[in-house]
């Protein structure tokens, strides 16, 4: 009769500790969710403010670069200057676009960390359920 009570009182235990592990998993993936929310209204915001601050930098590099290719002008036809302005920085702006799309696609933005706990958590409730 006592060895029967301690059997039910460990399976009790075990069973109570894989609730507690699933709730546990629940939360992560919970924290996960609300992390990654984080992250995509961060970036949205930086966003923002990288397209903001480009609209005024793209104004003042028009501005320039007109003023390069009115320089230039004194030097050779005002159409060949301003071809050779506009391939000039449409070589350099194809160059970073291209580094930048690499870099954004080669970036990692998924929470490792979080989903590897749960994944660990998942397998040890199996683990002990077998």
């Amino acid at each position: 009769m006592q060895r029967n009570r301690k059997e039910e009182s460990i399976t009790g235990l075990i069973s109570e500790l894989s609730g507690d592990v699933i709730y546990l998993i629940r939360q992560e993936m919970e924290l996960a969710k609300t992390k990654m929310s984080m992250n995509i209204r961060k970036a949205l915001n930086y966003a923002f403010l990288v397209a903001f601050g480009a609209a005024f930098a793209l104004t003042g590099l028009i501005v320039l670069f007109s003023g390069i290719a009115n320089a230039l002008s004194g030097l050779m036809s005002p159409l060949m200057a301003a071809i050779a302005v506009s391939a000039t920085v449409g070589i350099f702006g194809l160059l970073f676009m291209g580094i930048g799309l690499y870099k954004f696609w080669k970036a990692d933005f998924a929470p490792r960390r979080n989903i590897k706990l749960v994944r660990e958590e998942a397998e040890w409730v199996k683990n002990q359920a077998a």
